[in-house]
């Protein structure tokens, strides 16, 4: 793998990586965020002196910073090169942050989470008034917040492997110091504070309801997928076709299976990007990502959570007079008396 030194070429390269990626959103985001990335320390119109000063005051700090940065793209270059061959690891890193479960989208979402609710209707505004006191307390939940998290503990058996542990709802607030004396006003203070920041690092923020229902439909198969270009060989295959077959998936795969020291990295090894794996790669995606939607007839915010195909399947529900027969048996009765019961009614 050719190790980039020129930031020019890295970007190109992290460029080209981006429109291979088998997820459509993953490529704009990605294209996108690199681009970004490169117009902070390179705005349009500036000179190199300015450009060098957004490095770094010195030229010690400014040769650092470079190769941070060069680093920090390499990085990501390989995180995209082994998604585009089929790394479940890496596809699913990609994911994440394509939709917000880490990295810089999170704190975006994070952001329009926490911003004070707008009033939906006049009951709305007329509660809103009520409440002026308690939007007082900056570290106060909002509605939504509030709702988020009510349902996320709920949840919290599907999100064993993404959150260790679930925030409390209320920061925990003993009414007296180890003295015995009231608690300090700043000691409340900062144990709201710690609880406030533990809220925001565990919580999941929701996705919007228009992506939410695309990657639905992508997880479930409902609509088609635009299918990326296809790579163009390097030069490098076209003058020498016969070693650059040699690196297939195939050899790739045969080569871990038959060696002994690999066999813990088998898990990890390359895998031919279909529809299929793509699809359950967006519902392990989706399991991860609420929305949140205001219910005007009980005027609340509800959240509801992605799932994945095998779970979401339309399964039998029970009539009323079905559950009342069984609620005899509840009660200790037995469930052949109460059928004998209704048959005779």
């Amino acid at each position: 793998m050719v190790k980039f030194k020129n930031p020019l070429h890295l970007l190109r390269a992290l460029l080209r990586e981006c429109t291979y990626l088998p997820d459509p959103a993953s490529r704009l985001y990605f294209r996108d965020w690199i681009m970004l990335r490169y117009r902070t320390y390179c705005p349009r119109g500036s000179s190199i002196t300015s450009q060098e000063y957004l490095l770094g005051k010195t030229p010690q700090d400014r040769g650092h910073r470079r190769i941070q940065l060069l680093r920090r793209g390499r990085e990501t270059l390989s995180l995209l090169r082994r998604t585009n061959i089929g790394s479940k690891k890496p596809s699913q890193k990609v994911l994440e942050l394509t939709y917000g479960r880490c990295g810089k989208r999170r704190h975006e979402l994070m952001e329009t989470l926490f911003e004070p609710d707008i009033p939906q209707d006049a009951q709305a505004v007329e509660a809103l008034a009520a409440s002026l006191d308690e939007m007082k307390d900056k570290y106060k939940l909002g509605p939504k917040v509030r709702a988020l998290l009510i349902s996320q503990r709920q949840h919290k058996s599907k999100l064993k492997g993404y959150v260790k542990s679930m925030p409390s709802l209320e920061p925990e607030i003993p009414e007296t110091n180890s003295w015995g004396r009231p608690m300090p006003q700043r000691r409340v203070k900062n144990i709201k504070k710690r609880w406030n920041a533990d809220v925001r690092d565990k919580i999941i923020p929701p996705l919007p309801e228009e992506e939410w229902n695309r990657l639905r439909d992508l997880a479930y198969g409902t609509i088609e997928v635009p299918v990326p270009p296809p790579r163009r060989p390097s030069p490098e295959q076209q003058s020498n076709p016969e070693e650059a077959s040699l690196l297939t998936l195939e050899f790739l795969s045969h080569s871990l299976v038959n060696n002994p020291s690999l066999k813990s990295k088998l898990k990890q090894r390359p895998h031919a990007i279909t529809l299929r794996s793509m699809r359950r790669a967006w519902q392990e995606v989706f399991v991860l990502c609420p929305v949140l939607r205001w219910n005007r007839t009980y005027q609340r915010w509800e959240v509801e959570w992605g799932a994945s195909k095998k779970d979401s399947a339309s399964r039998p529900v029970a009539s009323d007079a079905e559950l009342e027969l069984f609620s005899d048996a509840k009660q200790g009765k037995s469930t052949t008396e109460s059928i004998a019961k209704n048959h005779v009614d």
